[in-house]
């Protein structure tokens, strides 16, 4: 987080967005490895009414900080701030 409002502030931008393609390949990550978990084969809550499993973190606490540990600009929508907003 502290390096995407460092790209903020060092870039003038208005908004960070993540971008579809990487929101592919982590949501690709997750239906892998939740494939392989014992929430896969109940019918709880755990559930949306699709059948994706939605409350649960297939990975350790360590591995989604290591994840989010360094912010890469290319794997989002950056958009500068208009011209008429004071810097």
């Amino acid at each position: 987080m502290a390096g995407a409002v460092e790209v903020l502030r060092q870039r003038d931008l208005a908004s960070v967005d993540v971008s579809d393609e990487a929101m592919g390949r982590y949501v690709d990550d997750l239906e892998r490895a939740l494939a392989t978990t014992v929430w896969r084969g109940c019918a709880t809550y755990f559930h949306s009414p699709q059948g994706d499993i939605v409350t649960q973190m297939p990975h350790t606490a360590g591995w989604y900080a290591e994840a989010v540990r360094n912010f890469d600009p290319a794997d989002y929508e950056l958009t500068a701030l208009p011209s008429s907003v004071p810097r």
